[in-house]
């Protein structure tokens, strides 16, 4: 059975992170970069970090946004 996170992003200047928050509130797993100037790489990098981890067993119900990543989406 598939279960369902949120997704957090914040992208900012000198880092990006994101999170997956399950039903509950709790943190499931979290993903710290250094943006390092490209905000669009960095993401794509932690998405598919995220994606290596959760994509077989789990959806994403929902998403949240701050920093940069708010223009992104």
């Amino acid at each position: 059975m598939m279960e369902t996170f949120f997704l957090g992003v914040d992208v900012g200047s000198v880092s990006t992170n994101v999170v997956l928050i399950d039903a509950a509130n709790h943190l499931v797993d979290r993903i710290y970069l250094r943006t390092k100037g490209q905000p669009i790489n960095a993401l794509q990098q932690a998405l598919g970090q995220l994606g290596e981890r959760w994509a077989k067993t789990s959806l994403i119900g929902g998403v949240g946004t701050t920093g940069s990543a708010r223009y992104l989406a």
